[in-house]
């Protein structure tokens, strides 16, 4: 289709149905004005071979012309039919039209602008049919099923978004995964899964946080990920206590962008060390930092200050 846009049906952000005219597109000034001579030139060619077929049929009653000559003429008029036809839609105005039914997300052109064969307009998404891609770790993939639960969260505020796993792969892809303080190389898992409830327009391409439900367990511990620090090839968390910093081991289970699982070695009454711990040594002196006194007062001291929160 070559032209120029004369008028959007819809803007961004708004839906369509299946064959709703999203895009009206027209010719050329020039070549409308050609065009519409071409057609009518054809329009009177097709009245002629209108006017010889219906001569030709009293000449085949009298067997003065042959069957074969009759169908010549009949094909002549049939292909002059089709020619007006191209020609009519060649010069009025072309609908670009919805296929399905969805979201116009994008415009790629105004009005006014003239318009090449094969050239996008515009964008239009099903969001009842996106899919989210996912990076799950080795050591969690075992967790995530077919049909299982996801809940997303987002920068941007999109709606309370939900899915389901619709794909698991056979295949790891070899990633480097970064928690914290804490770099390791681990085999990673692509899972494909859905995604709804949308209250904006989504953005394709941008990234969310991906959460599995696996199961609802009031009793589950968790610390921030920043907590978590290697200490001779272990995991452990520092707590408070009596103004000094106590390792202890931990062992972890399942982890997101914010938090890991804690399956052992702490209790919901210990205070976790989260900032200023990357340094820390077992049994150090902190000071948490409550106050602006306190704040003050631990300037003066040889050691960095150590913010449990």
């Amino acid at each position: 289709m070559v032209g120029i846009v004369r008028g959007k049906g819809i803007t961004v952000g708004n839906h369509v149905r299946k064959g709703m005219t999203v895009i009206t597109v027209s010719l050329p000034l020039e070549d409308a004005v050609k065009k519409k001579q071409d057609y009518e030139f054809a329009k009177m060619d097709l009245e002629v071979s209108t006017q010889q077929l219906a001569g030709a049929r009293q000449l085949l009653e009298a067997k003065a012309i042959s069957e074969q000559e009759y169908r010549a003429l009949e094909i002549t008029k049939l292909k002059q039919e089709m020619n007006v036809r191209n020609l009519h839609d060649g010069f009025m105005n072309r609908a670009v039209k919805a296929n399905f039914d969805g979201t116009l997300i994008e415009e790629q052109c105004n009005d006014g602008d003239h318009v090449t064969a094969g050239a996008p307009l515009c964008t239009v998404i099903d969001t009842h049919s996106l899919a989210v891609e996912i990076s799950v770790p080795q050591h969690l993939i075992s967790n995530v099923k077919m049909g299982q639960k996801v809940e997303y969260s987002s920068d941007v505020s999109l709606g309370k978004l939900a899915g389901r796993v619709i794909e698991l792969p056979a295949i790891a892809d070899a990633q480097s995964t970064q928690q914290g303080v804490m770099t390791f190389t681990e085999p990673q898992f692509t899972v494909t899964a859905t995604i709804s409830g949308f209250k904006d327009i989504p953005l394709i391409g941008s990234s969310v946080v991906a959460t599995f439900i696996i199961a609802l367990d009031e009793k589950m511990l968790f610390v921030p990920e920043d907590a978590v620090l290697l200490r001779s090839d272990r995991p452990v968390v520092f707590v408070s206590s009596s103004g000094r910093a106590l390792a202890k081991e931990v062992k972890m289970g399942l982890t997101n962008l914010y938090c890991v699982e804690i399956l052992s070695g702490l209790t919901k009454a210990d205070t976790v060390v989260t900032t200023g711990n990357i340094d820390l040594s077992d049994r150090d002196r902190i000071t948490s930092m409550e106050s602006e006194e306190s704040i003050r007062a631990a300037k003066y001291r040889s050691r960095p200050i150590f913010v449990p929160r």
